[in-house]
């Protein structure tokens, strides 16, 4: 018998401002979601840029994360998708040698295309599940497995080889990012209707700089 280790997560998903304020109604009294925590935005905050427009083309899925103390930090690892199903992988990126002893609580979220998941019945959430199937298949890369459905992939560039980059006049990348399907550009679970590409050279720089971001 095969025991399973993968945690899996609360995923809420959002197609309607209406939705996402009735859940602001429902658990407002819960969860703290007008108070920030030292870097860390109120839930209020973060989730103000998604207003009606947004809503007209996209959907907000809203993952819980529960923690025994309040120094590590979770973000989107990668995401898997098909035509049926979609699983957001969360990972805890502090990696800390000591932490506190206070629980706490923390709401992640990814804005998706409604295009990308007009077919999707199934819909989860884990805790490290990207990161332990990426290291059991050897891979030196954390992130650019599991992607949705895209066009284009722009992986980080390695530090070591930022300079040589450089020295040729081409593009360094500091975050992975994707197009996806739909044209719009995804990074870090946010979806970004451009891409801006810098190039030119900086003051008293040897080399031109070509750089791009979102």
């Amino acid at each position: 018998m095969a025991i399973s280790s993968v945690q899996h997560l609360p995923i809420y998903r959002f197609d309607t401002l209406n939705d996402l304020e009735q859940f602001k109604q429902t658990f407002g009294d819960t969860f703290t979601m007008d108070g920030s925590w030292d870097e860390v935005p109120s839930f209020n905050n973060a989730t103000a840029k998604y207003d009606s427009a947004f809503f007209e083309d996209n959907s907000l899925m809203l993952i819980y994360v529960s923690a025994n103390n309040s120094t590590h930090r979770f973000k989107v690892h990668s995401i898997g998708y098909d035509e049926k199903s979609f699983c957001v992988h969360i990972a805890e990126t502090t990696n800390a040698e000591e932490v506190d002893t206070a629980m706490a609580g923390w709401f992640v979220t990814v804005a998706v295309s409604d295009e990308l998941i007009m077919n999707c019945t199934e819909f989860d959430a884990d805790l490290n599940n990207g990161i332990e199937l990426l290291n059991k298949a050897g891979s030196k890369d954390q992130t650019a497995i599991h992607y949705p459905n895209h066009l284009e992939l722009y992986e980080v560039t390695p530090s070591e080889d930022i300079q040589a980059k450089y020295d040729n006049e081409e593009f360094v990348y500091q975050k992975l990012h994707y197009k996806a399907t739909d044209g719009t550009w995804s990074c870090e679970g946010y979806t970004y209707k451009y891409r801006l590409e810098i190039t030119g050279r900086l003051s008293n720089a040897a080399g031109m700089l070509k750089s791009g971001g979102l």
